[in-house]
């Protein structure tokens, strides 16, 4: 019944932000965009459920979902219109959001969105459909058949959205909506719970409106010890309590879960016009106990509250009910056979597609855009073997990637000498002139956060490109670019048109760091070089020795980085040096300054004039790379306003501590949080060039 909805199947990329990767799909893939979205959301189709009379008046039901697996066919030649995914679009898909918890495990995980499927939409706009007939009072003639609804497919196939938008719309449609949904935080290490917010969703102003029928008081189990009152054998609820005052009983009390339950399914059963949805996620976490409950990542392998359990397993027990329908959704372990689970019908499996050739490609490169593969660059050959030997399996592709990333040892064959004649050039540089190593440092932290050489293309008049050299940060600030064309020229003598300019500046700053006495650390290779530059990104993108604390952090957060990380990498500020006119007005203005520092600066600062006059960011070890730098910043030595804030009674005075007395432990996070940055929006594969010469585009 529901291939025609296989056939349709496709995914989607959903972010909040513009930087979006488009899916790269072909004309064989009907897609589904935000303006289908609006069309099918709300809106009646003729001979769908919302042409029928209204659920709300028919008998009371109830429908539970769930999830498995099958291989789907491929979507058929319609015409396509290309999606613009955003925040808003996702709303118009799930208009109350995703639950609390789903949202900040996403988030946790660098996944900020989640991938919709057509496929999806069609379950949603059918789901009566596929509970009716028999189910309602018109068909009470007809044999009963199925009283589940089973979301069934691989890892990683959005099972969880689509019960989510299950859910949604039977809100929508007036029914009373019971649901325990998937979603995870993380109160300490090692150690993971569903949001208190997420424990139970339901709609709270329906159930305060039933009142309940009957009062006999509820016996409690021997519970799991949670909410557990000694020597209480009932409880009882008020005169006037309501279903929400019920439910409230059952999630407070754990050994009260089965009686409550018990009483709801006795108070529904008086309920004539309310039909009922009990929606449980990742059933097969709940019920089955095994190593193999979707391992997906370690944060899926988690203990479950008990009182979580034994109020779902209590839900759970309604779908024996005559008049209980279930819905819930499972998943096949990665890897491994799972044992099905008992008593789910087979006719009520709604099978869910694993990826189509064109959606692996969509999600290969979405895994690569948020770093669930550390954003190790993959090129097109790597995605499709990946697909191949995962059969489509989202999760499985999810652990395959990271085997076919490229490596360290990238140009071995094509241009074995390019790490050497890289070295070579730069550990020359810096011993002729000191500061060439910090401005080679600085070149690549303003190409990132791109690390696509964009920052190497000069202005053209002609063509009237204006690059990112002009913009505002860049200006007069920026050199070191032919130690770059150098290298280039070499490289290109030596292989021709093998190695990016990207690379080069990635491996330059590493080299950079360590000639000064730095950490080292692992580049991955096979970036390729942009074809255009953005004025408006630098200016917007890049911080300004003017920005305080929270500034700053929202900055670096904007692009992936927590707040350690941003100290980390601040640490750079240990070597080169800074023109009068970013600080002057710190040294002559400012409180939180070490007066004998800000004396001896302004001796090369006047409070007017001599705004290009240079003084070093790190007092004393300018061209050595060390934690001097926090030791300054304790001592309200810092010489720019941005470097002072990292120190200044906020919520880093502690990292910063901790690497002023720790060089070891600042060099380490410093070279971990470069390799995270220099693996950033990497253009790979077939896109972008190797561009001949850096300053140009071929």
């Amino acid at each position: 019944m529901l291939r025609s909805i296989a056939k349709r199947a496709t995914l989607f990329n959903l972010r909040s932000d513009a930087s979006v990767i488009p899916p790269l799909v072909s004309p064989q893939s009907k897609l589904y965009s935000s303006k289908n979205a609006k069309a099918s959301h709300g809106k009646s189709k003729k001979g769908d459920a919302k042409s029928k009379p209204k659920s709300k008046k028919a008998g009371s039901s109830s429908a539970v979902a769930s999830s498995t697996g099958d291989d789907f066919e491929h979507a058929g030649d319609d015409d396509f219109e290309a999606p613009l995914f955003s925040e808003k679009g996702l709303k118009e898909v799930l208009p109350e959001g995703l639950p609390t918890g789903m949202e900040m495990e996403f988030k946790e995980s660098m996944r900020p969105a989640l991938l919709v499927r057509q496929s999806f939409l069609d379950l949603r706009d059918n789901f009566r459909r596929i509970v009716d007939p028999p189910m309602w009072p018109s068909h009470a003639k007809a044999p009963k058949t199925r009283k589940q609804v089973v979301l069934d497919g691989p890892v990683s196939c959005g099972k969880s959205i689509a019960l989510a938008m299950l859910v949604h719309w039977a809100r929508d449609e007036g029914w009373l909506v019971l649901y325990a949904p998937r979603g995870l935080h993380f109160p300490g290490i090692l150690f993971f719970m569903k949001s208190e917010q997420d424990f139970l969703k339901y709609n709270e102003p329906r159930l305060q409106s039933l009142r309940c029928q009957i009062f006999d008081p509820i016996r409690l189990g021997e519970g799991a010890g949670v909410g557990w009152m000694k020597g209480v054998e009932s409880m009882a609820l008020p005169e006037g309590a309501t279903l929400y005052d019920l439910i409230q009983m059952g999630i407070k009390y754990t050994h009260a879960a089965v009686g409550v339950v018990v009483r709801l399914r006795k108070e529904l059963s008086l309920v004539k016009d309310v039909p009922v949805l009990i929606a449980i996620d990742q059933y097969n976490n709940w019920f089955t106990f095994s190593e193999y409950e979707e391992p997906v990542t370690v944060r899926s392998r988690r203990p479950i509250h008990a009182r979580e359990l034994a109020m779902v397993n209590a839900f759970r027990s309604m779908m024996h009910d005559d008049m209980m329908v279930g819905a819930f959704s499972h998943s096949t372990a990665v890897g491994k056979l799972r044992l099905d689970l008992p008593n789910v019908p087979v006719d009520a499996r709604v099978a869910m597609p694993r990826y189509s050739h064109d959606e692996a490609e969509t999600v290969c490169h979405y895994y690569l855009r948020q770093r669930l593969i550390r954003r190790e660059a993959f090129s097109e050959e790597s995605w499709k073997k990946v697909y191949y030997l995962a059969n489509g399996n989202g999760a499985e592709m999810r652990w395959l990637l990271p085997l076919m990333r490229a490596s360290a040892d990238y140009y071995s064959k094509t241009c074995p000498k390019a790490l050497s004649i890289i070295s070579a050039a730069v550990y020359g540089a810096v011993a002729k002139e000191s500061r060439m190593g910090a401005s080679l440092l600085r070149l690549h932290f303003h190409d990132c956060f791109g690390c696509d050489a964009s920052i190497l293309l000069d202005d053209d008049d002609a063509s009237s490109f204006t690059g990112e050299k002009s913009a505002g940060p860049n200006a007069n600030s920026l050199r070191g670019f032919e130690v770059i064309d150098g290298i280039k020229a070499k490289l290109e003598t030596a292989c021709p048109g093998v190695v990016s300019c990207a690379d080069i500046l990635a491996v330059s700053a590493r080299y950079s760091v360590a000639a000064l006495g730095g950490p080292t650390w692992t580049v991955q290779l096979g970036r390729r070089d942009s074809t255009t530059a953005s004025f408006s990104s630098a200016n917007t993108d890049l911080a300004s020795p003017l920005m305080n604390l929270d500034e700053l952090i929202s900055l670096f957060s904007r692009k992936g980085f927590n707040a350690k990380e941003m100290v980390a990498l601040s640490g750079s500020h240990t070597t080169g040096q800074a023109r009068c006119l970013l600080f002057r007005n710190r040294i002559y203005n400012e409180t939180n300054i070490d007066s004998t520092f800000a004396k001896s600066i302004q001796s090369d600062c006047p409070s007017s004039g001599g705004g290009d006059n240079l003084s070093p960011l790190d007092d004393g070890s300018a061209v050595i790379f060390d934690n001097s730098y926090f030791k300054n910043l304790v001592d309200n030595k810092g010489l720019l306003h941005s470097d002072q804030q990292l120190f200044n009674g906020g919520s880093t005075d502690s990292q910063v501590t901790t690497y002023s007395n720790n060089p070891i432990t600042f060099k380490a996070d410093f070279a971990d949080a470069m390799v995270k940055m220099g693996n950033m929006s990497l253009l790979t594969g077939t896109a972008g060039q190797i561009r001949t010469n850096c300053r140009k585009v071929n």
